[in-house]
């Protein structure tokens, strides 16, 4: 992954995301600092400083003080990768630090062999033993029972004040009524048959949500990153992919979807990656690590490949990519929202939890499962449907319940609505 700066050391953008990460909990980033060295940072002078603060007041301090105590622009320094990316990358030096004094130390010697071994061993011990203890931070914030008890008497106070900000919105009222959003930790689905508006449905909640401010991270296993951005352009201003593809699409309208390709430009909490030819668990998982986002969204989630080796059959890979993108959303603290596919006995009658495609695992690791319902002939001459009809067919935290997506904006709708001999007609 290309690193990018703009200029500032790997320190200060360290500083500029843990600041931004834990501004709020001094405890967290005292951990995080306690258990980095002094010796790692080049920038001594900040590490001490925000060492002070949270030691002496509890606090941690914000931007503009850092900015104007040691003459640094910030608002230069560009950070879109996780803390734990920044560690690593200090470990890695750290690590190459001391083999170099280790080897200058041998190298001062005139006589080799006159080195006794034990002095020889000695350094190395240390050395893999402080970098096996800096390697340890990504397992050091465990939680006491105290601190989850606050946590927990947070989400209910959040609660009855109506400010639960874990609680992610989706765009569409009747799933919002009944679940309340997705939380850290939970998995959702959202099902159907090739065609029945799956990708249109993922892409229109990733986008929602951007639009509020959440930093959201968008994969594709089926297409590269600009074809996605793309896409999502075309469905803010329902305008057809199929009218750039067969070059059918006017001077004007290229202007307004280029415009809300601009638009869209500017959602810098809008992340979309794609995996290259081999989407593995291995890579998507890496990128949630590095983005440190507040929601993930999956497109074809069935195409991850579980390892990049093995044998596994479908339904094994499936189930391991499900058991582990469920555990990520659990660890890392964030929700996912993958699409999926049915199988084709979802035609013969409403979708179910066992039309669900390969395994039992997506069913069972499922917080909410979203099913679209595959094309029905009605009536004859058979009316087309401009409205799919989507169910909630699990719910952990509430009621099932039915509602109605546009299929030009994927917005909810009141009623269903058809069109008979081009004549649009709602039932």
């Amino acid at each position: 992954m290309q690193q990018d700066f703009k200029g500032a050391g790997i320190d200060l953008a360290f500083f500029c995301k843990s600041i931004e990460e834990y501004k709020k909990n001094p405890k967290e980033i005292s951990k995080l600092y306690k258990s980095l060295r002094k010796e790692l940072f080049d920038n001594q002078e900040i590490f001490e400083y925000i060492q002070y603060q949270i030691k002496v007041f509890n606090r941690v301090p914000e931007f503009f003080e850092i900015q104007e105590k040691f003459g640094i622009d910030i608002s230069l320094i560009n950070t879109p990768y996780s803390t734990e990316y920044f560690v690593s990358l200090i470990k890695d030096r750290y690590l190459r630090r001391g083999l170099v004094r280790f080897a200058k130390s041998v190298a001062e010697e005139k006589d080799i062999s006159s080195i006794n071994i034990d002095d020889l061993y000695k350094p190395i011990v240390r050395l893999s033993e402080e970098y096996r203890e800096i390697t340890d931070i990504e397992n050091a914030f465990v939680k006491s029972i105290s601190e989850l008890a606050d946590e927990a008497k947070a989400i209910v106070d959040e609660a009855v004040t109506g400010n639960n900000n874990r609680l992610i919105k989706s765009p569409w009222p009747t799933f919002q009524k009944s679940t309340g959003g997705v939380a850290p930790g939970e998995f959702t689905i959202i099902a159907g048959r090739p065609g029945t508006g799956k990708t249109w449905m993922l892409y229109k909640w990733a986008y929602s949500v951007a639009s509020d401010g959440k930093r959201v991270l968008l994969f594709n296993t089926e297409m590269s990153g600009s074809a996605t951005l793309l896409r999502l352009a075309c469905l803010n201003t329902g305008l057809r992919v199929s009218s750039i593809r067969n070059r059918t699409i006017t001077i004007q309208d290229a202007d307004i979807l280029k415009r809300e390709i601009d638009k869209i430009k500017g959602l810098k909490n809008l992340i979309i990656t794609d995996v290259g030819f081999s989407p593995t668990l291995m890579n998507i998982i890496k990128e949630i690590k590095n983005y440190s986002p507040d929601i993930v969204f999956i497109d074809s989630a069935y195409l991850i490949r579980a390892s990049e080796y093995g044998n596994l059959s479908r339904t094994e890979n499936a189930s391991e990519v499900s058991d582990s993108l469920k555990n990520a959303a659990i660890s890392l603290n964030i929700p996912i929202v993958c699409a999926i596919q049915h199988n084709r006995e979802a035609v013969r009658g409403v979708p179910s939890l066992a039309t669900l495609s390969l395994t039992d695992s997506n069913a069972w690791n499922a917080s909410f499962v979203l099913s679209i319902d595959p094309p029905v002939s009605k009536g004859t001459p058979s009316p087309v449907s401009e409205t799919w009809r989507v169910h909630i067919i699990k719910n952990r935290e509430g009621d099932l319940a039915t509602f109605n997506v546009s299929k030009e904006t994927y917005e909810e709708t009141q009623s269903e609505e058809y069109s008979v001999f081009g004549v649009k007609v709602r039932l």
